[in-house]
């Protein structure tokens, strides 16, 4: 009998991460609880939640851990959504531990993992990665503890809630978000477990799993890339664009993402991935990279591209100028006839100029123009009205006047 336990992270008065939409320890427990109920379905299997509502006070991580303990657990899985400080990360990992056989069996359940949240959900591929603690152990408790008591322990973070291409998967899918990936969670469970279900239609019972090994710790890459170079291929600056070759190297881990700034590194572009694709769904595994770049209309560019890898150690470039592309003939165009306009203004103030429009009122040129028809117009009016009332009231007076004489 296979045994699981998963723990939807955080609960109680830890919220976890938090934006205006999002709430990490709701999240979480939504997807666990689809997990469970789907595993539940596969045979000899036997699933247990660490928790099961967000009221109960929070547990600690070793509390956690002492639960799946408890069960005799052959995998603790806990359950994360991601953030990032800067609010520019985006993209799917996994954590586990980085030593010996704690490393192979998370390892080989986070290659699963990995294959469905990039490979068939889309989310970008930031890799299976471990975290050293000050004292020489797993940094994150859930694992540490884990570990410690035997149990093959890892830290699932689906995607990155603050970043626009993560969470158009949330906003797209709404609460069906949370039913997708508890159901992929499950189904990568019963992929490294060779599990079946009869109820669900599925047969696992001859997946491979990927096999890993580690005759050492699987340390994590805490140095930045060690080069970054960049140079200019070719510029065109009539279509206002530059092919730029970037060269970059990180000795032990791959280069993950790059961006650039177009003003020496005052300010950069949103991450991209390491790819001649920057709608690629990950970085690719080699050490140049060509991207095409905009030229600045009219004005040289001061080209830096900053690298990282996939620790998010970052490495910036030397400093290329790019020339100016050319200002087109219809932005030129645009450009004469907005100071043609202000021209034009600036005579209908100076010169109280009025050109007659055949069937419409005559059309002034200036502002001034106008208030001085218009005042003129209302004037007339009161005018006439005044004379009109006069006349009537004149009137009134010369027929009273007649009928007294004739009284008299």
């Amino acid at each position: 009998m296979t045994v699981v336990v998963i723990d939807p992270g955080h609960g109680g008065d830890n919220l976890g991460g938090h934006t205006d939409e999002f709430i990490e320890q709701e999240l979480t427990l939504k997807v666990a609880n689809v997990m469970y109920d789907r595993l539940k379905q596969y045979d000899d299997v036997e699933v247990y939640l660490t928790r099961d509502n967000n009221t109960d006070p929070d547990l600690s991580r070793k509390d956690r851990a002492k639960i799946a303990a408890d069960h005799n657990a052959d995998l603790f899985i806990s359950l994360h959504f991601n953030m990032s400080e800067n609010h520019d990360l985006y993209g799917a990992e996994v954590w586990t531990s980085a030593f010996g056989e704690y490393y192979e069996k998370g390892a080989s359940f986070a290659s699963i993992v990995m294959d469905s949240l990039h490979g068939e959900l889309g989310f970008f591929d930031r890799g299976i990665k471990t975290r050293i603690g000050d004292d020489g152990t797993d940094y994150y408790g859930i694992i540490k503890y884990g570990t410690e008591l035997n149990i093959p322990s890892v830290i699932i973070e689906h995607c990155h809630m603050d970043e626009s291409r993560d969470y158009d998967f949330l906003h797209e899918h709404g609460e069906d978000s949370y039913t997708i990936l508890g159901q992929a969670d499950a189904d990568c469970v019963a992929k490294y477990f060779r599990l079946s279900s009869s109820s669900l239609g599925l047969d696992y019972s001859s997946y491979e799993a990927p096999v890993l090994s580690a005759y050492e710790p699987v340390l994590p890459d805490d140095t930045a890339p060690e080069t970054c170079e960049i140079e200019l291929l070719d510029a065109d600056t009539v279509s206002g664009t530059a092919l730029v070759r970037m060269n970059a190297s990180d000795s032990d881990s791959i280069i993950q993402y790059y961006r650039y700034s177009l003003d020496g590194g005052v300010s950069f572009t949103k991450l991209l991935p390491w790819n001649d694709d920057i709608e690629a769904g990950q970085s690719c595994e080699k050490d140049n990279v060509n991207a095409s770049i905009e030229l600045a209309p009219g004005k040289e560019s001061e080209l830096i591209v900053r690298v990282y890898n996939r620790y998010d150690k970052y490495t910036d470039s030397n400093l290329i100028v790019l020339p100016a592309a050319e200002i087109k003939e219809q932005e030129t165009e645009t450009a004469q006839s907005a100071d043609s306009v202000d021209e034009d203004d600036l005579k209908a103030s100076e010169y109280d100029e009025i050109v007659a429009v055949p069937g419409e009122l005559g059309a002034a040129k200036g502002s001034y123009n106008g208030l001085l028809i218009s005042g003129a117009a209302i004037v007339i009016c009161i005018a006439a009205l005044l004379t009109v009332i006069l006349v009537l009231v004149s009137s009134s007076r010369r027929r009273k006047k007649r009928k007294r004489r004739r009284r008299y």
